[in-house]
């Protein structure tokens, strides 16, 4: 019977993957952040990638002025997962 070794330790990897932090770029975020500041745009997600990984991530402003629902950078409803 093969070791249960290997397959824990890759979902170990998986798992933090997932639940690391996305790197978030300050210049992009103040770009953005000024953006809403004058109110050319109520909010807004950021996604910045090369082929290989996630270079940015980050939400800012309002998703719902009237509600004041924040932006969130999560999948949409029937996204891919």
């Amino acid at each position: 019977m093969p070791s249960p070794l290997p397959l824990a330790l890759f979902a170990i990897a998986i798992l933090s993957s997932v639940q690391a932090a996305p790197p978030v770029n300050e210049t992009v975020v103040k770009r953005m952040d000024h953006f809403i500041q004058t109110r050319q745009i109520a909010g807004v997600v950021t996604l910045v990638a090369d082929a290989e990984k996630v270079l940015h991530l980050s939400a800012a402003g309002a998703a719902d002025i009237e509600k004041a629902t924040p932006m969130a950078a999560t999948p949409c409803s029937g996204s891919p997962q």
